[in-house]
């Protein structure tokens, strides 16, 4: 009968596939279309063997039909796998025991470097045992790092587990290639049972991840919901005070996951980590624990302005509330950052010892940085960006300065960051009421800086007086400060007074303000030179004038080396300069003691007095200019 039906029928090559891929094994008609034609090592574009289609659907007869033909157990896809990963993936273990018997590779690594075993374990194939048995390389590690471990566990099954876990060659401790263990994964450290299982076969909750995080980091994700959990990995060694490679505890980890919650909305979340944050607490971890930055838990809790967090860690009273950051910075600091809108928290602070005379890293307190702030933002002073980034045009600085300024002991005396006093740039800023503020509380409006100079030289150095309008109120700004009591005759490190400033500044403004205001005019500076002898190294006759109309003696007073101020003027060849001085009743004979070694330095000098006749104007200038260079050559010995 079957002859008649195959007599009527033409061998093909679908009809030989169609036969060796039928559930139902029929050599017969195998046979019958397998001719000379096909082509039995003919693979398809995944270069997948005919053995491979047959191990996928476990047709065993066809399997065992091919390898008579001697087709090879090792061929491979293009992901390397071998017959036998299909036969796994089959869920036969028929075919697999056969291809095993057969020769085939049970510790071949495919495209992955997973083993067929592997491939069981995460599928959940029921051959897994029968492979756990009869493949050498369990301790095997795919692509990813990841062993048989990670595979059980992704898989669920605790059968699959419990069987990996049994036996002696796996290593539960195995570290993938992102340095993470099997209790780093979500699927074990926020299940209870597989946890404790994975603990009492010994994995080890103190190794860390690429973070430095280990297992007590990943327990808390949760919350309180995983008290459990958390509880296990204290108990099999983590320490609530072990830290990440950043510095960070578990506490900086539950505060973050809070305040992403609450940032949310996420009310339930959040308080499932808020009750774990007071848990922590309870096991005493330590609050004063630092980061790689050198900030508490608390620097934290401020910079994210949640009242309710603030609250609760202040209420501990356990926080070193002046400890400083890498900056220097304390939490004062960064509440201060929000002016007086948060001036209920820094009234707690300081309760709690707060210090405003903390100095950072760049020697600034907090008073120095609020004084910034209000200049910045009233009247456009420049300031340093990372101050500029963490504050704003809307905080009330002034407010918060005036109740630092009251209720805590700021050491006014101190000089800023640029070793100046504190209220100086308030003033070439023209903030009058920020001065005032300060004035009320305690400065010295005559405070020198480290160079002995006073509020007037910073005033003269630094005022803006590129308009009109900035040129009157500097002046203004001058004169009041001359009222207030400021010493006009205060000098600076090289002796020089205000007045030598001005005149060296060349403002004839300044130094008629000045000289109204009644110096000392015969002061001298450490070499002892007058004002007249600035006046010589600016050459200015209109200043001279000046000066000299308030005080008509010190023209004649010599320096420490017996030099007069018309002397300099000959020397440097200012010559309408040397007839105003005459013309001034300057004296044109030297009756000092002249410094040997001031003779020597004005010989380079000489041809300007020896030439000095030729710049007379007038009958008299010539007379008085020839007098006085022939003074001059006896005094300075010029041939």
């Amino acid at each position: 009968m079957l002859k008649k039906i195959f007599n009527k029928k033409k061998p093909s090559k679908d009809g030989f596939r169609d036969a060796l891929l039928n559930k139902v094994f029929n050599l017969d008609e195998l046979e019958f279309h397998y001719t000379e034609n096909i082509n039995l090592y003919e693979t398809n574009e995944n270069q997948e063997t005919l053995l491979h289609l047959c191990a996928k659907c476990a047709y065993l007869e066809s399997i065992k039909w091919l390898m008579d033909k001697e087709l090879s157990l090792e061929a491979q896809n293009k992901d390397k796998e071998t017959v036998l990963f299909y036969a796994v993936k089959s869920n036969n273990q028929a075919v697999v025991k056969f291809l095993v018997e057969k020769g085939a590779n049970t510790n071949h690594k495919n495209f992955y470097n997973r083993t067929a075993l592997q491939e069981a374990i995460i599928e959940g194939s029921k051959t897994y045992k029968y492979l756990l048995s009869k493949t050498d390389d369990i301790r095997n590690k795919d692509f990813y790092g990841n062993n048989l471990v990670f595979d059980a566990v992704s898989n669920g099954s605790s059968e699959i587990l419990d069987s990996v876990l049994q036996n002696e060659k796996i290593d539960i401790n195995c570290v993938n290639k992102n340095k993470n263990i099997i209790l780093h994964k979500e699927a074990a450290y926020n299940n209870y049972e597989l946890a404790t299982k994975l603990l009492e076969h010994g994995a080890n909750p103190t190794l860390g991840d690429k973070d430095g995080k280990n297992f007590l980091f990943y327990a808390v994700n949760k919350g309180i919901e995983n008290i459990k959990v958390i509880e296990k990995a204290i108990e099999y060694g983590c320490e609530v005070n072990n830290k990440d490679f950043a510095g960070n505890t578990v506490l900086n980890y539950i505060v973050k996951n809070y305040l992403d919650a609450k940032e949310k909305l996420n009310i339930i979340e959040s308080l499932t980590h808020f009750k774990l944050i007071k848990r922590l607490i309870s096991f005493d971890i330590n609050v004063n624990s630092l980061n790689k930055d050198e900030e508490t838990i608390l620097f934290q809790a401020i910079r994210s302005e949640d009242d309710e967090l603030i609250e609760y860690f202040i209420s501990l009273e356990k926080f070193n509330i002046n400890q400083k950051n890498h900056l220097g910075q304390t939490v004062l600091t960064e509440a201060c950052y929000k002016g007086y809108q948060n001036i209920e928290l820094i009234k707690k602070l300081i309760e709690l010892g707060a210090d405003v005379n903390i100095r950072d890293n760049n020697d600034s307190t907090i008073i120095e940085k609020l004084i910034e702030l209000i200049l910045h933002y009233k009247n456009q002073k420049i300031i340093s960006y990372s101050l500029q980034e963490k504050s704003s045009y809307e905080n009330n600085y002034y407010d918060l300065l005036e109740y630092l300024l009251k209720n805590t002991k700021v050491d006014l005396k101190k000089y800023n960051s640029r070793a100046k006093p504190l209220f100086f740039d308030t003033i070439i800023y023209y903030n009058f009421e920020l001065f005032k503020l300060l004035k009320r509380y305690g400065i010295n409006i005559n405070q020198k800086d480290l160079e002995h100079k006073n509020i007037l030289f910073y005033l003269i150095d630094n005022a803006d007086t590129s308009s009109t309008q900035k040129q009157r109120l500097y002046l203004k700004t001058l004169q009041s400060l001359l009222n207030l009591g400021v010493n006009i005759n205060e000098k600076d490190d090289l002796g020089a007074t205000a007045l030598h400033k001005a005149i060296l500044n060349n403002c004839i403004y300044t130094t008629k303000l000045l000289l109204e205001a009644k110096p000392n005019f015969k002061s001298v500076d450490n070499k002892g030179r007058t004002v007249i002898h600035n006046i010589v190294w600016k050459d200015c006759c209109k200043t001279f004038k000046l000066v000299n109309s308030y005080d008509q003696k010190i023209v004649n007073i010599a320096d420490q080396y017996g030099v007069l101020p018309i002397n300099y003027a000959v020397f440097m060849g200012k010559y309408d300069l040397v007839i105003t001085m005459i013309d001034e009743y300057a004296h044109i004979n030297n009756t000092n003691k002249i410094d040997p070694k001031m003779k020597v330095f004005f010989k380079k000098f000489h041809k300007n007095v020896i030439n000095l006749i030729k710049y007379a104007k007038s009958k008299v200038d010539e007379k008085n200019l020839k007098l006085l260079s022939e003074n001059m050559k006896k005094e300075f010995s010029i041939q």
